[in-house]
C-alpha cells in the first residue's frame, strides 16, 4: 500500500514539474512577455505617473504653471501603445507624482 502511494506521489510530482517547465517556456519565450512592448518612435518624452504606476509617452510637453500639457499621447492598451489624439493635462493634485523623462 505504501509502495503504491509513493509511486502515485512520484507520478504527480513529475507531471507537475513537466507542466511547470512547459508554462515557464511559454511565458518567457513564446508569449514575448513585457519586453515585447514597442515604445513609440515618435515620442520624445516619457511621463511616469508614479502613484498610478502608469507610463505614457508624449511629444514635447508644454509646461504652464504647475501643469504639464501633452498634445496627444500614447498609452498602453492590451499590450500595445496606442496613440490618443487628445489633450492631456497632468498635475500632481489630480494624478499624483508625475516624473517627465526625455528619451534618447
Amino acid at each position: 500500500m505504501l509502495k503504491k502511494l509513493v509511486i502515485v506521489l512520484f507520478i504527480v510530482l513529475l507531471a507537475s514539474g513537466v507542466f511547470w517547465v512547459g508554462l515557464s517556456i511559454y511565458g518567457n519565450f513564446l508569449s514575448g512577455g513585457n519586453d515585447s512592448v514597442n515604445i513609440p518612435s515618435e515620442a520624445t518624452h516619457k511621463a511616469v505617473l508614479e502613484d498610478a504606476g502608469e507610463v505614457i509617452y508624449i511629444i514635447s510637453p508644454e509646461y504652464i504653471d504647475d501643469y504639464i500639457i501633452a498634445h496627444g499621447y500614447w498609452e498602453l492598451f492590451k499590450g500595445k501603445y496606442i496613440y490618443r489624439d487628445k489633450e492631456l493635462m497632468l498635475d500632481e493634485a489630480t494624478v499624483g507624482n508625475v516624473r517627465i523623462e526625455a528619451l534618447q
